[in-house]
């Protein structure tokens, strides 16, 4: 494990150095938890088990409710950054998409509707081709409009609490600024999950859960067969940086889904 976080860590410095896109100045810094009585830095990424590491960050500072301890303005100068042990999760790019998808647009829950009140409207007028249309109880979001809305919009937009679950994880983490310890895989949870809560110190206070696979794991060809290949290049573009900080490859993506088809 040490030394796959070691390649982990020079592969994402190589790229660092190569990236002026990700150098950019840093004020709104939510995302990034902090535990000062042990220590620790924790940046967590929506759908990259979030709620699971939400759960466990509580469970730590024996609080309930909304999260506390968050460091959420960003400064160079913070010791912390410094001194603290830093960790971040991550996940390949177009499973965590379909993830977000999924659960907030396909659901028919409540949260479904959150999401279609707040973008429904906006996807159905620009990819439909009638402003004037009547929509049902569901607006039924297809996957394949919620693409080409995140591709058109780009990744330029002001992150908020919605968007967070598909803007690129470059923008959550900045990994170019915190020099991250532990950089974990979501596709290796099960065992990265409770190794990084013993390497912390804390997995005597703290218990990972056990791991159940992903849904847009097992339905991630079923879903990304029906887009087509522009779509595809398109949403791979919009990922390029992800794909090259966190070692991940869009050509076996590719393949996945060919093989599938």
């Amino acid at each position: 494990m040490n030394m796959e976080q070691e390649r982990r860590k020079r592969a994402l410095a190589e790229v660092c150095s190569h990236f002026s896109i990700i150098s950019g100045p840093i004020s709104d810094y939510r995302h990034l938890l902090v535990n000062d009585k042990h220590k620790i830095l924790f940046n967590f990424i929506p759908k990259v088990s979030c709620t699971t590491w939400k759960t466990i960050w509580r469970t730590l500072n024996n609080n309930t409710g909304k999260l506390k301890n968050v460091l959420k303005y960003y400064r160079r100068d913070d010791a912390r950054l410094k001194s603290y042990r830093k960790v971040l999760f991550v996940r390949e790019p177009m499973s965590r998409l379909l993830s977000a998808y999924m659960d907030k647009l396909h659901s028919w829950s409540f949260i479904q509707r959150i999401w279609e009140k707040t973008y429904g409207r906006e996807i159905a007028d620009r990819y439909r081709g009638d402003k004037k249309q009547k929509l049902g109880k569901w607006w039924n979001i297809t996957f394949t409009e919620f693409i080409k809305y995140i591709t058109d919009r780009g990744s330029g937009i002001k992150m908020n609490q919605l968007n967070d679950h598909w803007l690129p994880q470059y923008k959550l983490s900045r990994p170019c600024h915190v020099k991250y310890d532990f950089i974990g895989h979501f596709e290796n949870l099960a065992v990265e999950g409770p190794f990084v809560l013993r390497w912390l110190g804390i997995d005597h206070l703290v218990q990972f859960p056990e791991y159940k696979s992903s849904k847009a794991k097992q339905r991630f060809v079923e879903y990304y067969k029906s887009i087509s290949p522009d779509l595809m290049r398109k949403l791979m573009d919009y990922y390029h940086v992800d794909y090259r900080l966190f070692g991940y490859s869009p050509d076996d993506v590719m393949s996945q889904v060919l093989l599938g088809v």
